[in-house]
Parts: structure tokens; C-alpha cells; sequence
């Protein structure tokens, strides 16, 4: 994982600096508990199998590795650091801080800081899975971030220039040559199942979304979620079940689990379906200078989330319904990472380079 590539374009060039392989393919092998000789690209760990035209079998976890891929086959790279508006060292902290020992973390964690260091002319691009922000509050260590470093992260919780958020990796991604023609676009009339719900029901909250669902006097789909080979993951023929009864559906229901936000979210956005999100999850979500989010998602809100989920969204006019379909259409692909994608597609990766020039810009103007 050494190099870049040249031909920078657009507002951001970016460096890739890489630290060596006990930063990322180290902690990347740890995560999936395979050897360094068990694949020939991290592609086929990161993306993982295929399990529909255009949908993979892909880990929520792995927006590190999969923004490493997305960039070195981008057009944003350039080899020189002083060319560079940004600096992006491969440190797959969220793997290294599920998979390493605090001790081994922290020396990784120092040497990276030293590294910034070096650099604090520059912005220091630092995607992180959501799990690093629970890491780090409960180290034992009091350490924190140089003031150089921007972090792209999963779940966004707090309101800080230095933190931008990004969407989960999903299971669709917009591969050139794949069509995806299994996944098309559903009006209102073309829908099967009013709502749906995928996850594991392992929470009261969900449990009584269940209920409510088993009462339902129209159409819906509950897709429980397989995790014998994975805890809180599918296997195959769950994700595949799971892309399907999505597009097929109206409304996908995303109540919190272990933490505010959902890898759900962005499956059903990129199935053409309308995510419902319970305002009690406080978290934020990406590109919100892009997206109209109170368009493309519910967001249920105060005393209505006491209420039966399928009678409260009845309540929603066909014609807000149909604006919202199209409209989460028209937007999915700023969601995916490109691997692989035609290069005049715009996509998030597009877009976390361009927050991230915003906050450079913010950084220049306070110095």
C-alpha cells in the first residue's frame, strides 16, 4: 500500500502517505482474522463477495480500507507533499482499536501523532469507523487528536469543525460495467410492502416495533438478521433478502441499536427506500450542505415516537410518498464510494474531499 497517483483534479490534491503495513494491513488482517498471504488485494476483504449485479457482502466497519481504495483509484492524488492540500496517512484506527491491545494501539496512535506533526502546514485526512469515538473515550490513556487532523467518521455525534461525517459503507456500490439491473427504481404503485424492518430484534424498543408490525392491516416485511458466521452482520442470504425487501418496500423502519445510527440507513437509501429515524438517535448525517435529509428520510419526532409506526406514517400523503422516492433516487449515488465508478459520477467520495477543503479553509482563515 505505497505511492499515489498523480493528476490531482478538481479542489483537493492529496498525498498518501503510508506509514507501513502494522497502520493498516496489519489491524485490516486482524479484523477479518486472516493472514497477510490470504488475499491479493484489499479489495477482496474490503468490498467482500458478490451477492447480487453491483451488491457486495460489505462490513460496516470498513470505511478505512475502503477510503484508501477509493482514493488511490481516484484522480485527487498527486506524488509530491508540498503539492498537496491535504496529507492522507492509511491508519485504520477504528480496525487497530477493535483488534489491538491499548499498548500496541497507543504506540501506533503516538507514532501517527509525530508523523502529523511533521506536517502541520497541512490537513490530515483521518477516516475513522464509529467504534474509534467509543475507543477513545473509555482509554484509559487522556490523548487526542493534532489540531491538524480532520477525522471523516461514521457517526458523527458532536458538533466539531474537526469532524466530518460520512456515510456508512453500504452493500450496493456503483461498479462500472455493473448495472445493479436487479435494483431498479419502484414508484409508490410498485411497491410490495408498505414498511419494513431488517436487523435483529434484540432490544424492547424492537420488540415492540415487531409487534407492531405483526398487527399491521397493510403489507410489511421483517428480514431478522443471520449472525451465525458474524455477530450483528448477515450472511449471503440475508444481505441479498435484505437489498430486496428494501426496494421493494416504501418505508424502511431504523430504530438505534448498539449506537445512534445505522448501516441500515444507506442500504435503504440506495435501494430506493425511505429510512424512518427516530429524532431520540442524535446523530448527523453527512453532506447535509448536499442533501435535504428532511427530504429523504422521517425523522419522527417528540410525543410520535409513543405512537404505532405504521398508523403514523399512513398519515403521509401519496404524493409526499412519491417526492420522497424520487428524490432519494436522485441522490444515492453521493452516498457510495467509488470503486471503480466512472469518474464524471459525482460520489462520497467527492464529497468528503470537498468538507474537507471547507474546514482546511476554516483552519487558514483562524490562524
Amino acid at each position: 500500500m505505497t505511492g499515489s497517483l498523480n493528476g490531482a483534479v478538481g479542489y483537493n490534491a492529496v498525498y498518501t502517505l503510508d506509514p507501513g503495513p502494522e497502520f493498516n494491513i496489519i489491524p485490516l488482517c486482524k479484523y477479518f482474522r486472516v493472514s497477510e498471504g490470504d488475499f491479493n488485494d484489499i479489495y477482496d476483504l474490503v468490498v467482500g463477495r458478490e451477492i447480487a449485479s453491483g451488491w457486495f457482502n460489505t462490513d460496516q466497519f470498513t470505511l478505512e480500507p475502503l477510503f484508501y481504495y477509493s482514493i488511490a483509484r481516484s484522480g485527487y492524488g498527486v506524488a509530491d507533499p508540498e503539492s498537496a492540500t491535504s496529507i492522507y496517512i492509511p491508519f485504520f484506527i477504528g480496525l487497530a482499536s477493535m483488534r489491538l491491545t491499548p499498548e500496541e494501539y497507543m504506540e501506533l496512535f503516538e507514532r501517527f501523532c509525530r508523523i502529523c506533526n511533521l506536517y502541520n502546514n497541512k490537513t490530515i485526512i483521518l477516516p475513522t469507523s464509529r467504534i474509534f469515538h467509543f475507543f477513545m473515550a473509555n482509554l484509559k490513556y487522556r490523548v487526542s487528536l493534532p489540531d491538524n487532523v480532520v477525522a471523516v467518521t461514521i457517526e458523527k455525534q458532536l458538533s466539531l469543525g474537526s469532524v466530518i461525517a460520512a456515510p456508512y459503507p453500504t452493500n450496493y456500490h456503483a461498479i462500472e460495467g455493473l448495472s445493479a439491473s436487479e435494483i431498479e427504481f419502484r414508484a409508490l404503485d410498485q411497491k410490495e410492502y408498505f414498511a419494513s424492518f431488517c436487523g435483529n430484534i434484540r432490544s424492547p424498543a424492537r420488540e415492540s416495533l415487531l409487534r407492531s408490525f405483526q398487527s399491521s392491516p397493510v403489507p410489511v416485511d421483517v428480514v431478522p438478521v443471520d449472525v451465525k458466521l458474524r455477530k450483528h452482520y448477515p450472511t449471503d442470504e440475508s444481505a441479498l433478502r435484505m437489498v430486496f425487501s428494501k426496494n421493494k418496500s416504501v418505508f424502511s423502519i431504523e430504530p438505534a441499536g448498539d449506537s445512534p445510527s445505522r448501516k441500515s440507513i444507506y442500504d435503504s437509501l440506495a435501494a430506493g427506500c425511505i429510512p424512518v429515524i427516530y429524532q431520540s438517535a442524535r446523530f448527523h448525517m453527512p453532506f447535509e450542505a448536499l442533501i435535504d435529509w428532511a427530504k429523504a428520510c422521517v425523522f419522527v419526532l417528540g410525543n410520535d415516537e409513543k405512537r404505532d409506526i405504521i398508523s403514523y406514517l399512513r398519515d403521509i400523503p401519496n404524493e409526499e410518498i412519491e417526492e420522497r422516492l424520487e428524490y432519494i433516487w436522485s441522490i444515492r449515488n453521493y452516498l457510495q464510494f467509488p470503486i471503480g465508478a466512472p469518474a464524471d459520477r459525482k460520489n462520497a467520495l467527492d464529497q468528503i474531499l470537498l468538507e474537507l477543503e471547507m474546514a482546511r479553509l476554516r483552519r487558514l482563515s483562524a490562524a
